[in-house]
């Protein structure tokens, strides 16, 4: 008698797993973004505007003072986040352009004529699935806007006075359930353009970038930070100030003795994040190339790694290593970086770019050097890569990377693994695009790439809103007459 199956196989397989894409499939992206949450505290990639920190920190303290519960706490921040938005939309001469308001994009929908419904964009999945406290409370809390209570509560450096004067109008206007345009625009001061003038700007500019209080380190090296790129920009005004102040502070000579300098240890560390992000930002564009090889023809790691050899030149490793542009000059750091990443990019230039990673190990020393190689060993950093290349000095590039690939997916598998968590439904839950079945590989869907971001351009941002930047005809950013005055005081 035949026995019927009865089970396809156990939970964890592929039949009981699930999938979803993932974010940062190598793990090679810690070196930098520890560094960068070292030196700018308190901005992240996403605080775009400056007066957003000073509506978090208002609205939790007013939904405090009204006695609401947590829900409806929530629902006073995102009214608020509604109208300041549509403030915006309707301010017809910004005092200067800043990016789009939070979820502007969508606040059309809610626009009947000139007439916005408050009440349906400020529920969730209306102007935004659930709100952007979220995005805002952390870096409150961390530069002492907001507790880290739950629900938050006004942190110790906040200035209830200050905030209420810039913003208190705006929660008046949050109660509304319609608001009309001529409503909107009368409340133009309220914009996320004005904050530079207003109190609750002043109390935000001084915090965050003025003064370094007693019993706040992360002050300094927030300020320092802001110092360089104001330094940068006095040096020279551009339209992207992010690749003005990564290529300054990569590159170039000595920058002095971080031992007894403080502006020269912040400095050196992000010479440190800049070097290292060219070459995580070559592991992120590469690992993207193999994961497009698998979207469009399932394989398996062998397959994908004679792909990858035939992408490349066929040259051994020597001669792509001496074939590298030129890194130093003296003391003066050449930068090779740019010149690879300004190419078409090609597999082949990844690997360059790899390559001029893992030399730099010559080019620096002291804290550059200890910050660029960073504390774990196993994260593809230019130690590991030099350790390959070493060890393949006499190979040709195909062969080494036609191992690589392999070594890639071993690894996109073991850090997608690592974060398995089982779901309320008791199901393993693997957050990666990356499918196995019975050694076959496919991809779903498209891999991030780029480098980890510095968050110099939302400190660019945040600074404009603040007035300590200015953005001229040309669309250049430089520092305004406070910048400056901003400047002399922190230097």
């Amino acid at each position: 008698m035949a026995v019927e199956q009865q089970v396809e196989g156990p939970a964890w397989t592929g039949f009981g797993l699930e999938e979803s894409a993932g974010r940062y499939p190598l793990r090679v992206e810690t070196a930098v973004s520890r560094i960068v949450d070292q030196l700018l505290p308190g901005v992240i990639t996403t605080t775009r505007h400056a007066r957003m920190y000073c509506l978090h920190a208002l609205a939790w303290a007013e939904a405090q003072e009204r006695g609401l519960d947590e829900q409806a706490a929530k629902e006073l921040v995102r009214r608020g986040e509604v109208v300041i938005c549509a403030v915006h939309h309707f301010h017809e001469r910004h005092r200067i352009e800043l990016s789009s308001a939070h979820g502007e994009d969508r606040l059309p929908r809610f626009l009947d004529g000139d007439r916005l419904d408050v009440r349906s964009a400020a529920q969730l999945g209306g102007l935004s699935e659930s709100g952007f406290a979220g995005v805002y409370q952390g870096p409150c809390v961390r530069i002492g806007a907001l507790s880290s209570q739950t629900p938050p509560r006004l942190g110790p450096r906040a200035d209830l006075p200050a905030l209420r004067e810039g913003l208190g109008e705006l929660f008046d206007l949050a109660g509304h359930d319609t608001l009309d345009g001529d409503q909107l625009r009368a409340a133009g001061h309220l914009c996320l353009c004005e904050a530079a003038d207003a109190a609750d700007g002043r109390w935000l500019r001084r915090i965050l970038v003025e003064d370094a209080e007693e019993g706040w380190p992360d002050d300094r090296n927030r300020q320092l930070t802001c110092l360089l790129l104001l330094d940068t920009l006095h040096d020279q005004a551009s339209p992207d100030p992010v690749r003005a102040f990564r290529e300054r502070w990569a590159f170039g000579g000595p920058l002095g003795n971080p031992a007894s300098d403080q502006r020269a240890m912040v400095a050196a560390m992000w010479r440190a994040a800049a070097l290292r992000n060219y070459s995580v930002g070559a592991w992120r564009a590469l690992w993207r190339w193999l994961a497009q090889q698998l979207n469009m023809n399932p394989m398996t790691a062998e397959d994908l790694g004679d792909q990858l050899a035939e992408s490349l030149d066929d040259i051994g490793v020597a001669e792509l290593i001496t074939g590298l542009p030129a890194r130093m000059d003296g003391e003066v750091i050449l930068p090779a970086e740019a010149q690879i990443a300004d190419d078409d990019w090609t597999t082949m230039n990844a690997i360059r770019q790899l390559a001029l990673g893992a030399a730099r190990l010559n080019d620096l020393e002291g804290e550059t050097l200890k910050a660029f190689i960073g504390t774990d060993r196993t994260d593809l950093g230019p130690r590991w890569v030099a350790d390959l290349f070493d060890g393949g000095h006499d190979r040709m590039v195909p062969g080494l990377s036609r191992d690589l690939a392999v070594v890639l997916v071993r690894r996109a598998k073991r850090v997608a693994l690592s974060k398995m968590y089982i779901t309320r439904s008791g199901r393993p839950f693997v957050p990666t695009r990356l499918r196995d079945r019975d050694g076959i590989l496919s991809v779903w869907g498209e891999e991030g790439a780029g480098d980890v971001a510095l968050r110099t351009g939302t400190l660019s941002g945040v600074l404009a809103g603040l007035g300590v930047l200015t953005v001229d005809d040309a669309g250049r950013y430089l520092p305004s007459e406070l910048g400056e005055e901003l400047r002399a005081h922190l230097g």
